[in-house]
């Protein structure tokens, strides 16, 4: 059996989060933007520099590993470092009613595509489907803020929130 979903900590403070991630997309003009790069290769603020399918990145996704100089001295900060093994940090927006497509995050044939998720905004309705490839079976997951979880994204999956308002997870990469 794939594990899919291993919860890690549950003492996050979303408001902290959610507050700081408010006045991050305020101040730096990215109220309209879905992905936001925590992270870059440099630290340069280039918030814009890892978003997208993994496809559409220019360098290899542990190059992602600086946290951008806006973000020191923050709760968002603390959070990435608490977590060192991880790289490519996002913010991640899903709009109510929509879905990401299912797709795998397999990049090499020897490891697997590990993401560590940071719910901040969340509902009961916002799910991740993880899909079992004999049968077509999936098993679904809630991710409840407050907490932090490793998915393994290495085969099939997607993300749907049914909900009425926005989902945001915070989002970094390791490959295992």
């Amino acid at each position: 059996m794939h594990n899919y979903v291993k919860q890690l900590d549950s003492d996050i403070n979303v408001d902290l989060l959610a507050t700081e991630i408010r006045d991050l997309v305020t101040s730096q003009n990215l109220l309209n933007e879905l992905q936001i790069s925590l992270t870059s290769k440099t630290g340069s603020n280039d918030w814009l520099v890892s978003i997208g399918r993994t496809s559409s990145i220019t360098m290899p996704e542990s190059e992602y590993n600086q946290i951008n100089n806006y973000l020191k001295g923050t709760y968002i900060e603390e959070c990435i470092l608490r977590y060192p093994e991880y790289y490519r940090w996002r913010i991640l927006k899903m709009l109510p009613k929509t879905a990401y497509s299912i797709h795998d995050d397999k990049l090499y044939p020897d490891k697997e595509s590990i993401r560590l998720h940071i719910p901040v905004i969340t509902n009961p309705t916002s799910l991740m489907y993880f899909y079992n490839e004999d049968d077509w079976t999936a098993k679904i997951f809630h991710l409840d803020a407050g907490n932090t979880y490793e998915t393994n994204t290495t085969r099939l999956h997607c993300a749907i929130n049914h909900g009425e308002k926005d989902r945001v997870h915070i989002v970094g990469v390791k490959h295992a």
